[in-house]
């Protein structure tokens, strides 16, 4: 196989992106590779897309690797990497993706009126009550707490009840997204990861202890929850159905 060095990985909020982030900046610092480094902070345009202003000059101009989080544009990401940038991403289980979601960003303060030991329950029980007040009060384009992988994505939110664009969607990234981990399973993901790169064992290597990790307590989750977060975040669901079941299609 082909060795491949010129990667962009779309970073997915509180999907274990940042462990594996850290696989690639260790491979690009062993390799001397120039990484797209954010101008401030550590998001590349984020939550807005990327533009000449959000990234350091590189010496030459050009690029091998971007790690950091953007918001998924193809035609602006085209322009920026070189023509063989394999395009990775990765995907958590919508719920368990929404729980982490709730702990790091300490949404139990933002939504006030929660009731129970289950505060994530509780607000898929009514989550437009919560919600709305929250996303009117806010400047920002994104929204934490519903279709937040899609986002970052570059999926456009308005049109989360419109079900032909959001299977539009689905079939763009399977398109352009040559690889999409799944975090339940990190391993077998990462397998596919080192032969489509044609890497070396010692590449994906990676310390099992998560970054950003804040423990926190998770709740047994009723079947019923999950009903309810499928409606609620749609497109996330639909995205995590169809890329799992690609990845065992692609590991058998």
């Amino acid at each position: 196989c082909d060795f491949k060095q010129n990667l962009m990985f779309v970073k997915v909020h509180k999907a274990g992106s940042t462990t594996t982030t850290c696989i690639f900046q260790r491979f690009g610092y062993e390799h001397n590779l120039t990484f797209v480094l954010p101008m401030v902070k550590t998001d590349v345009g984020w939550p807005y897309f990327l533009k000449q202003e959000d990234f350091i000059p590189s010496a030459d101009g050009t690029y091998n690797v971007l790690v950091d989080h953007t918001v998924y544009h193809r035609q602006l990401l085209d322009h920026l990497m070189p023509p063989d940038t394999v395009y990775i991403s990765i995907l958590r289980h919508p719920l368990s993706q929404l729980r982490s979601v709730f702990n790091w960003y300490h949404l139990v303060k933002s939504f006030r009126g929660l009731k129970g030991t289950d505060p994530v329950a509780s607000f898929l029980e009514n989550p437009q009550k919560f919600h709305v007040p929250q996303v009117k009060a806010r400047s920002a384009p994104h929204t934490l707490a519903k279709n937040f992988m899609a986002y970052d994505l570059g999926f456009p939110l308005g049109l989360s009840d419109d079900q032909p664009s959001v299977a539009e969607f689905v079939q763009k990234i399977f398109k352009e997204i040559d690889l999409v981990l799944i975090l339940e399973y990190f391993t077998e993901s990462l397998i596919l990861l080192r032969r489509r790169m044609c890497w070396t064992l010692k590449d994906i290597l990676y310390d099992v202890e998560p970054k950003n990790l804040r423990k926190y307590r998770k709740p047994a989750t009723k079947n019923t929850i999950e009903q309810l977060h499928r409606q609620w975040s749609n497109v996330d669901y639909q995205l995590y159905d169809y890329f799992n079941a690609t990845l065992w299609q692609k590991i058998e």
